[in-house]
């Protein structure tokens, strides 16, 4: 093979692997971009904060409501609510919300009947939660969730405006949990932020989620997913978002933070939403595709520098024998060398604008690991994907 050929067909493989590359640095900006946008709205007061209904379906996590909702009811914001709906599948929570509500009477709550089945009832108790709302945006969050700060609800309405019906917002385990756990939440929260900033929400996390009500209402909220019982974020957004109505709200105010339980929870949060995501529309699945890919490229790359060391290790001739493709060569092991320290530095810049922990350099290696981790995750969504189905 000749030098100009050699170096051609490198240059066009250098350009698509790069090109992906540059579109996964991109994504992972997501968040500091996001971050960028939000700090240009007004948050100077309650004066044009609407109202706001805080739904929380709680399943049998009546420790974690006495925890966490004192956090939520002394929210510095003047217009809100928050109302319980009880999935009754302890009687424990029945008991805790009894003496929630004589600390906070301005708490409400309701519950899905013990007679409904085969239903997913976290989603039947949002839509309940949504319909017994008194105000027009409701606001979605989890009895193990706490927000990172007492100014949550205003972060998150500063984003309520008269065009937008969804506010996507950043949600992740807390300071306890594993760097394994919250590197693939992470993930996805990049992949949502980079969607929505796009123009293309196909994602969210209920953690930290706003809905205006009339249009939930009026779009059938869960009508066209009651055949499975996953995907009460992901989907709903996937479906409802248009080019122009869904917002993101990023800020370390707006951050949300769940409890982490186990290593078991956490790997059934990954299989249902990859059960779920196997019904998003095109749209969502060609951007998981494009991540995917720019995934398995790191193979690609790490396999070409480590072959272009090693061919230096074998081979180092004197600078005045130097060839072409020697040239090329060591030109694209330095190039691609930049790459990790490139996508450390653009992570940390997102990391930075949520207030998460430090994970820059272990993304990297995660997608490394990627194929091989979650191909257990993969099987287990393929073999209990009809425990998701409604029978």
């Amino acid at each position: 093979m000749t030098d100009s050929t050699y170096i051609f067909l490198l240059s066009m493989c250098s350009a698509a692997i790069l090109l992906l590359l540059v579109t996964r640095l991109h994504d992972c900006l997501a968040l500091a971009r996001a971050r960028r946008q939000y700090e240009t709205d007004d948050l100077s007061g309650p004066g044009r904060a609407p109202a706001i209904s805080v739904i929380i379906p709680a399943g049998g996590q009546a420790e974690a409501l006495e925890t966490n909702i004192p956090a939520i009811m002394t929210q510095e914001y003047p217009f809100f609510e928050v109302i319980v709906v009880d999935e009754q599948t302890e009687s424990d929570t029945a008991d805790a919300l009894k003496r929630l509500t004589a600390k906070f009477p301005q708490l409400r709550h309701t519950f899905v009947p013990p007679s409904v089945r085969f239903i997913g009832r976290q989603k039947l108790a949002i839509t309940l939660g949504v319909k017994a709302a008194k105000h027009e945006w409701v606001v979605l969050t989890r009895p193990d969730c706490t927000p990172a700060s007492p100014r949550w609800l205003m972060g998150l309405s500063a984003k309520m405006g008269e065009d937008k019906d969804i506010v996507v917002g950043y949600a992740n385990y807390d300071a306890y949990a594993p760097t394994g756990a919250v590197v693939p939440r992470l993930r996805r929260a990049l992949l949502a932020f980079a969607a929505a900033l796009g123009g293309r929400a196909v994602d969210a996390d209920a953690c930290n989620l706003a809905l205006r009500k009339s249009y939930f209402l009026t779009q059938g909220g869960y009508a066209s997913q009651l055949s499975f019982t996953c995907g009460e974020d992901g989907l709903l957004v996937d479906r409802l978002s248009t080019g122009t109505n869904t917002a993101v709200a990023c800020n370390p105010e707006t951050t949300v933070w769940q409890s982490f339980s186990s290593r078991h929870e956490s790997r059934k949060a990954r299989v249902a939403h990859r059960v779920a995501g196997r019904h998003l529309r095109m749209r969502g699945k060609l951007l998981r595709l494009r991540w995917g890919t720019a995934s398995l490229l790191t193979y690609t790359y790490a396999a070409t520098w480590l072959a272009a060391v090693a061919l230096r290790a074998l081979h180092f001739p004197p600078i005045e024998a130097y060839r072409g493709q020697e040239i090329a060569s060591d030109a694209w092991a330095v190039i691609l060398l930049t790459y990790p320290i490139a996508e450390a530095l653009a992570l940390r810049r997102s990391t930075q604008a949520v207030d998460e922990r430090p994970v820059s350099a272990r993304l990297f290696f995660d997608d490394l690991w990627q194929p091989i981790a979650t191909l257990g995750v993969k099987l287990n969504a393929w073999f209990s994907r009809n425990d998701y189905k409604r029978q």
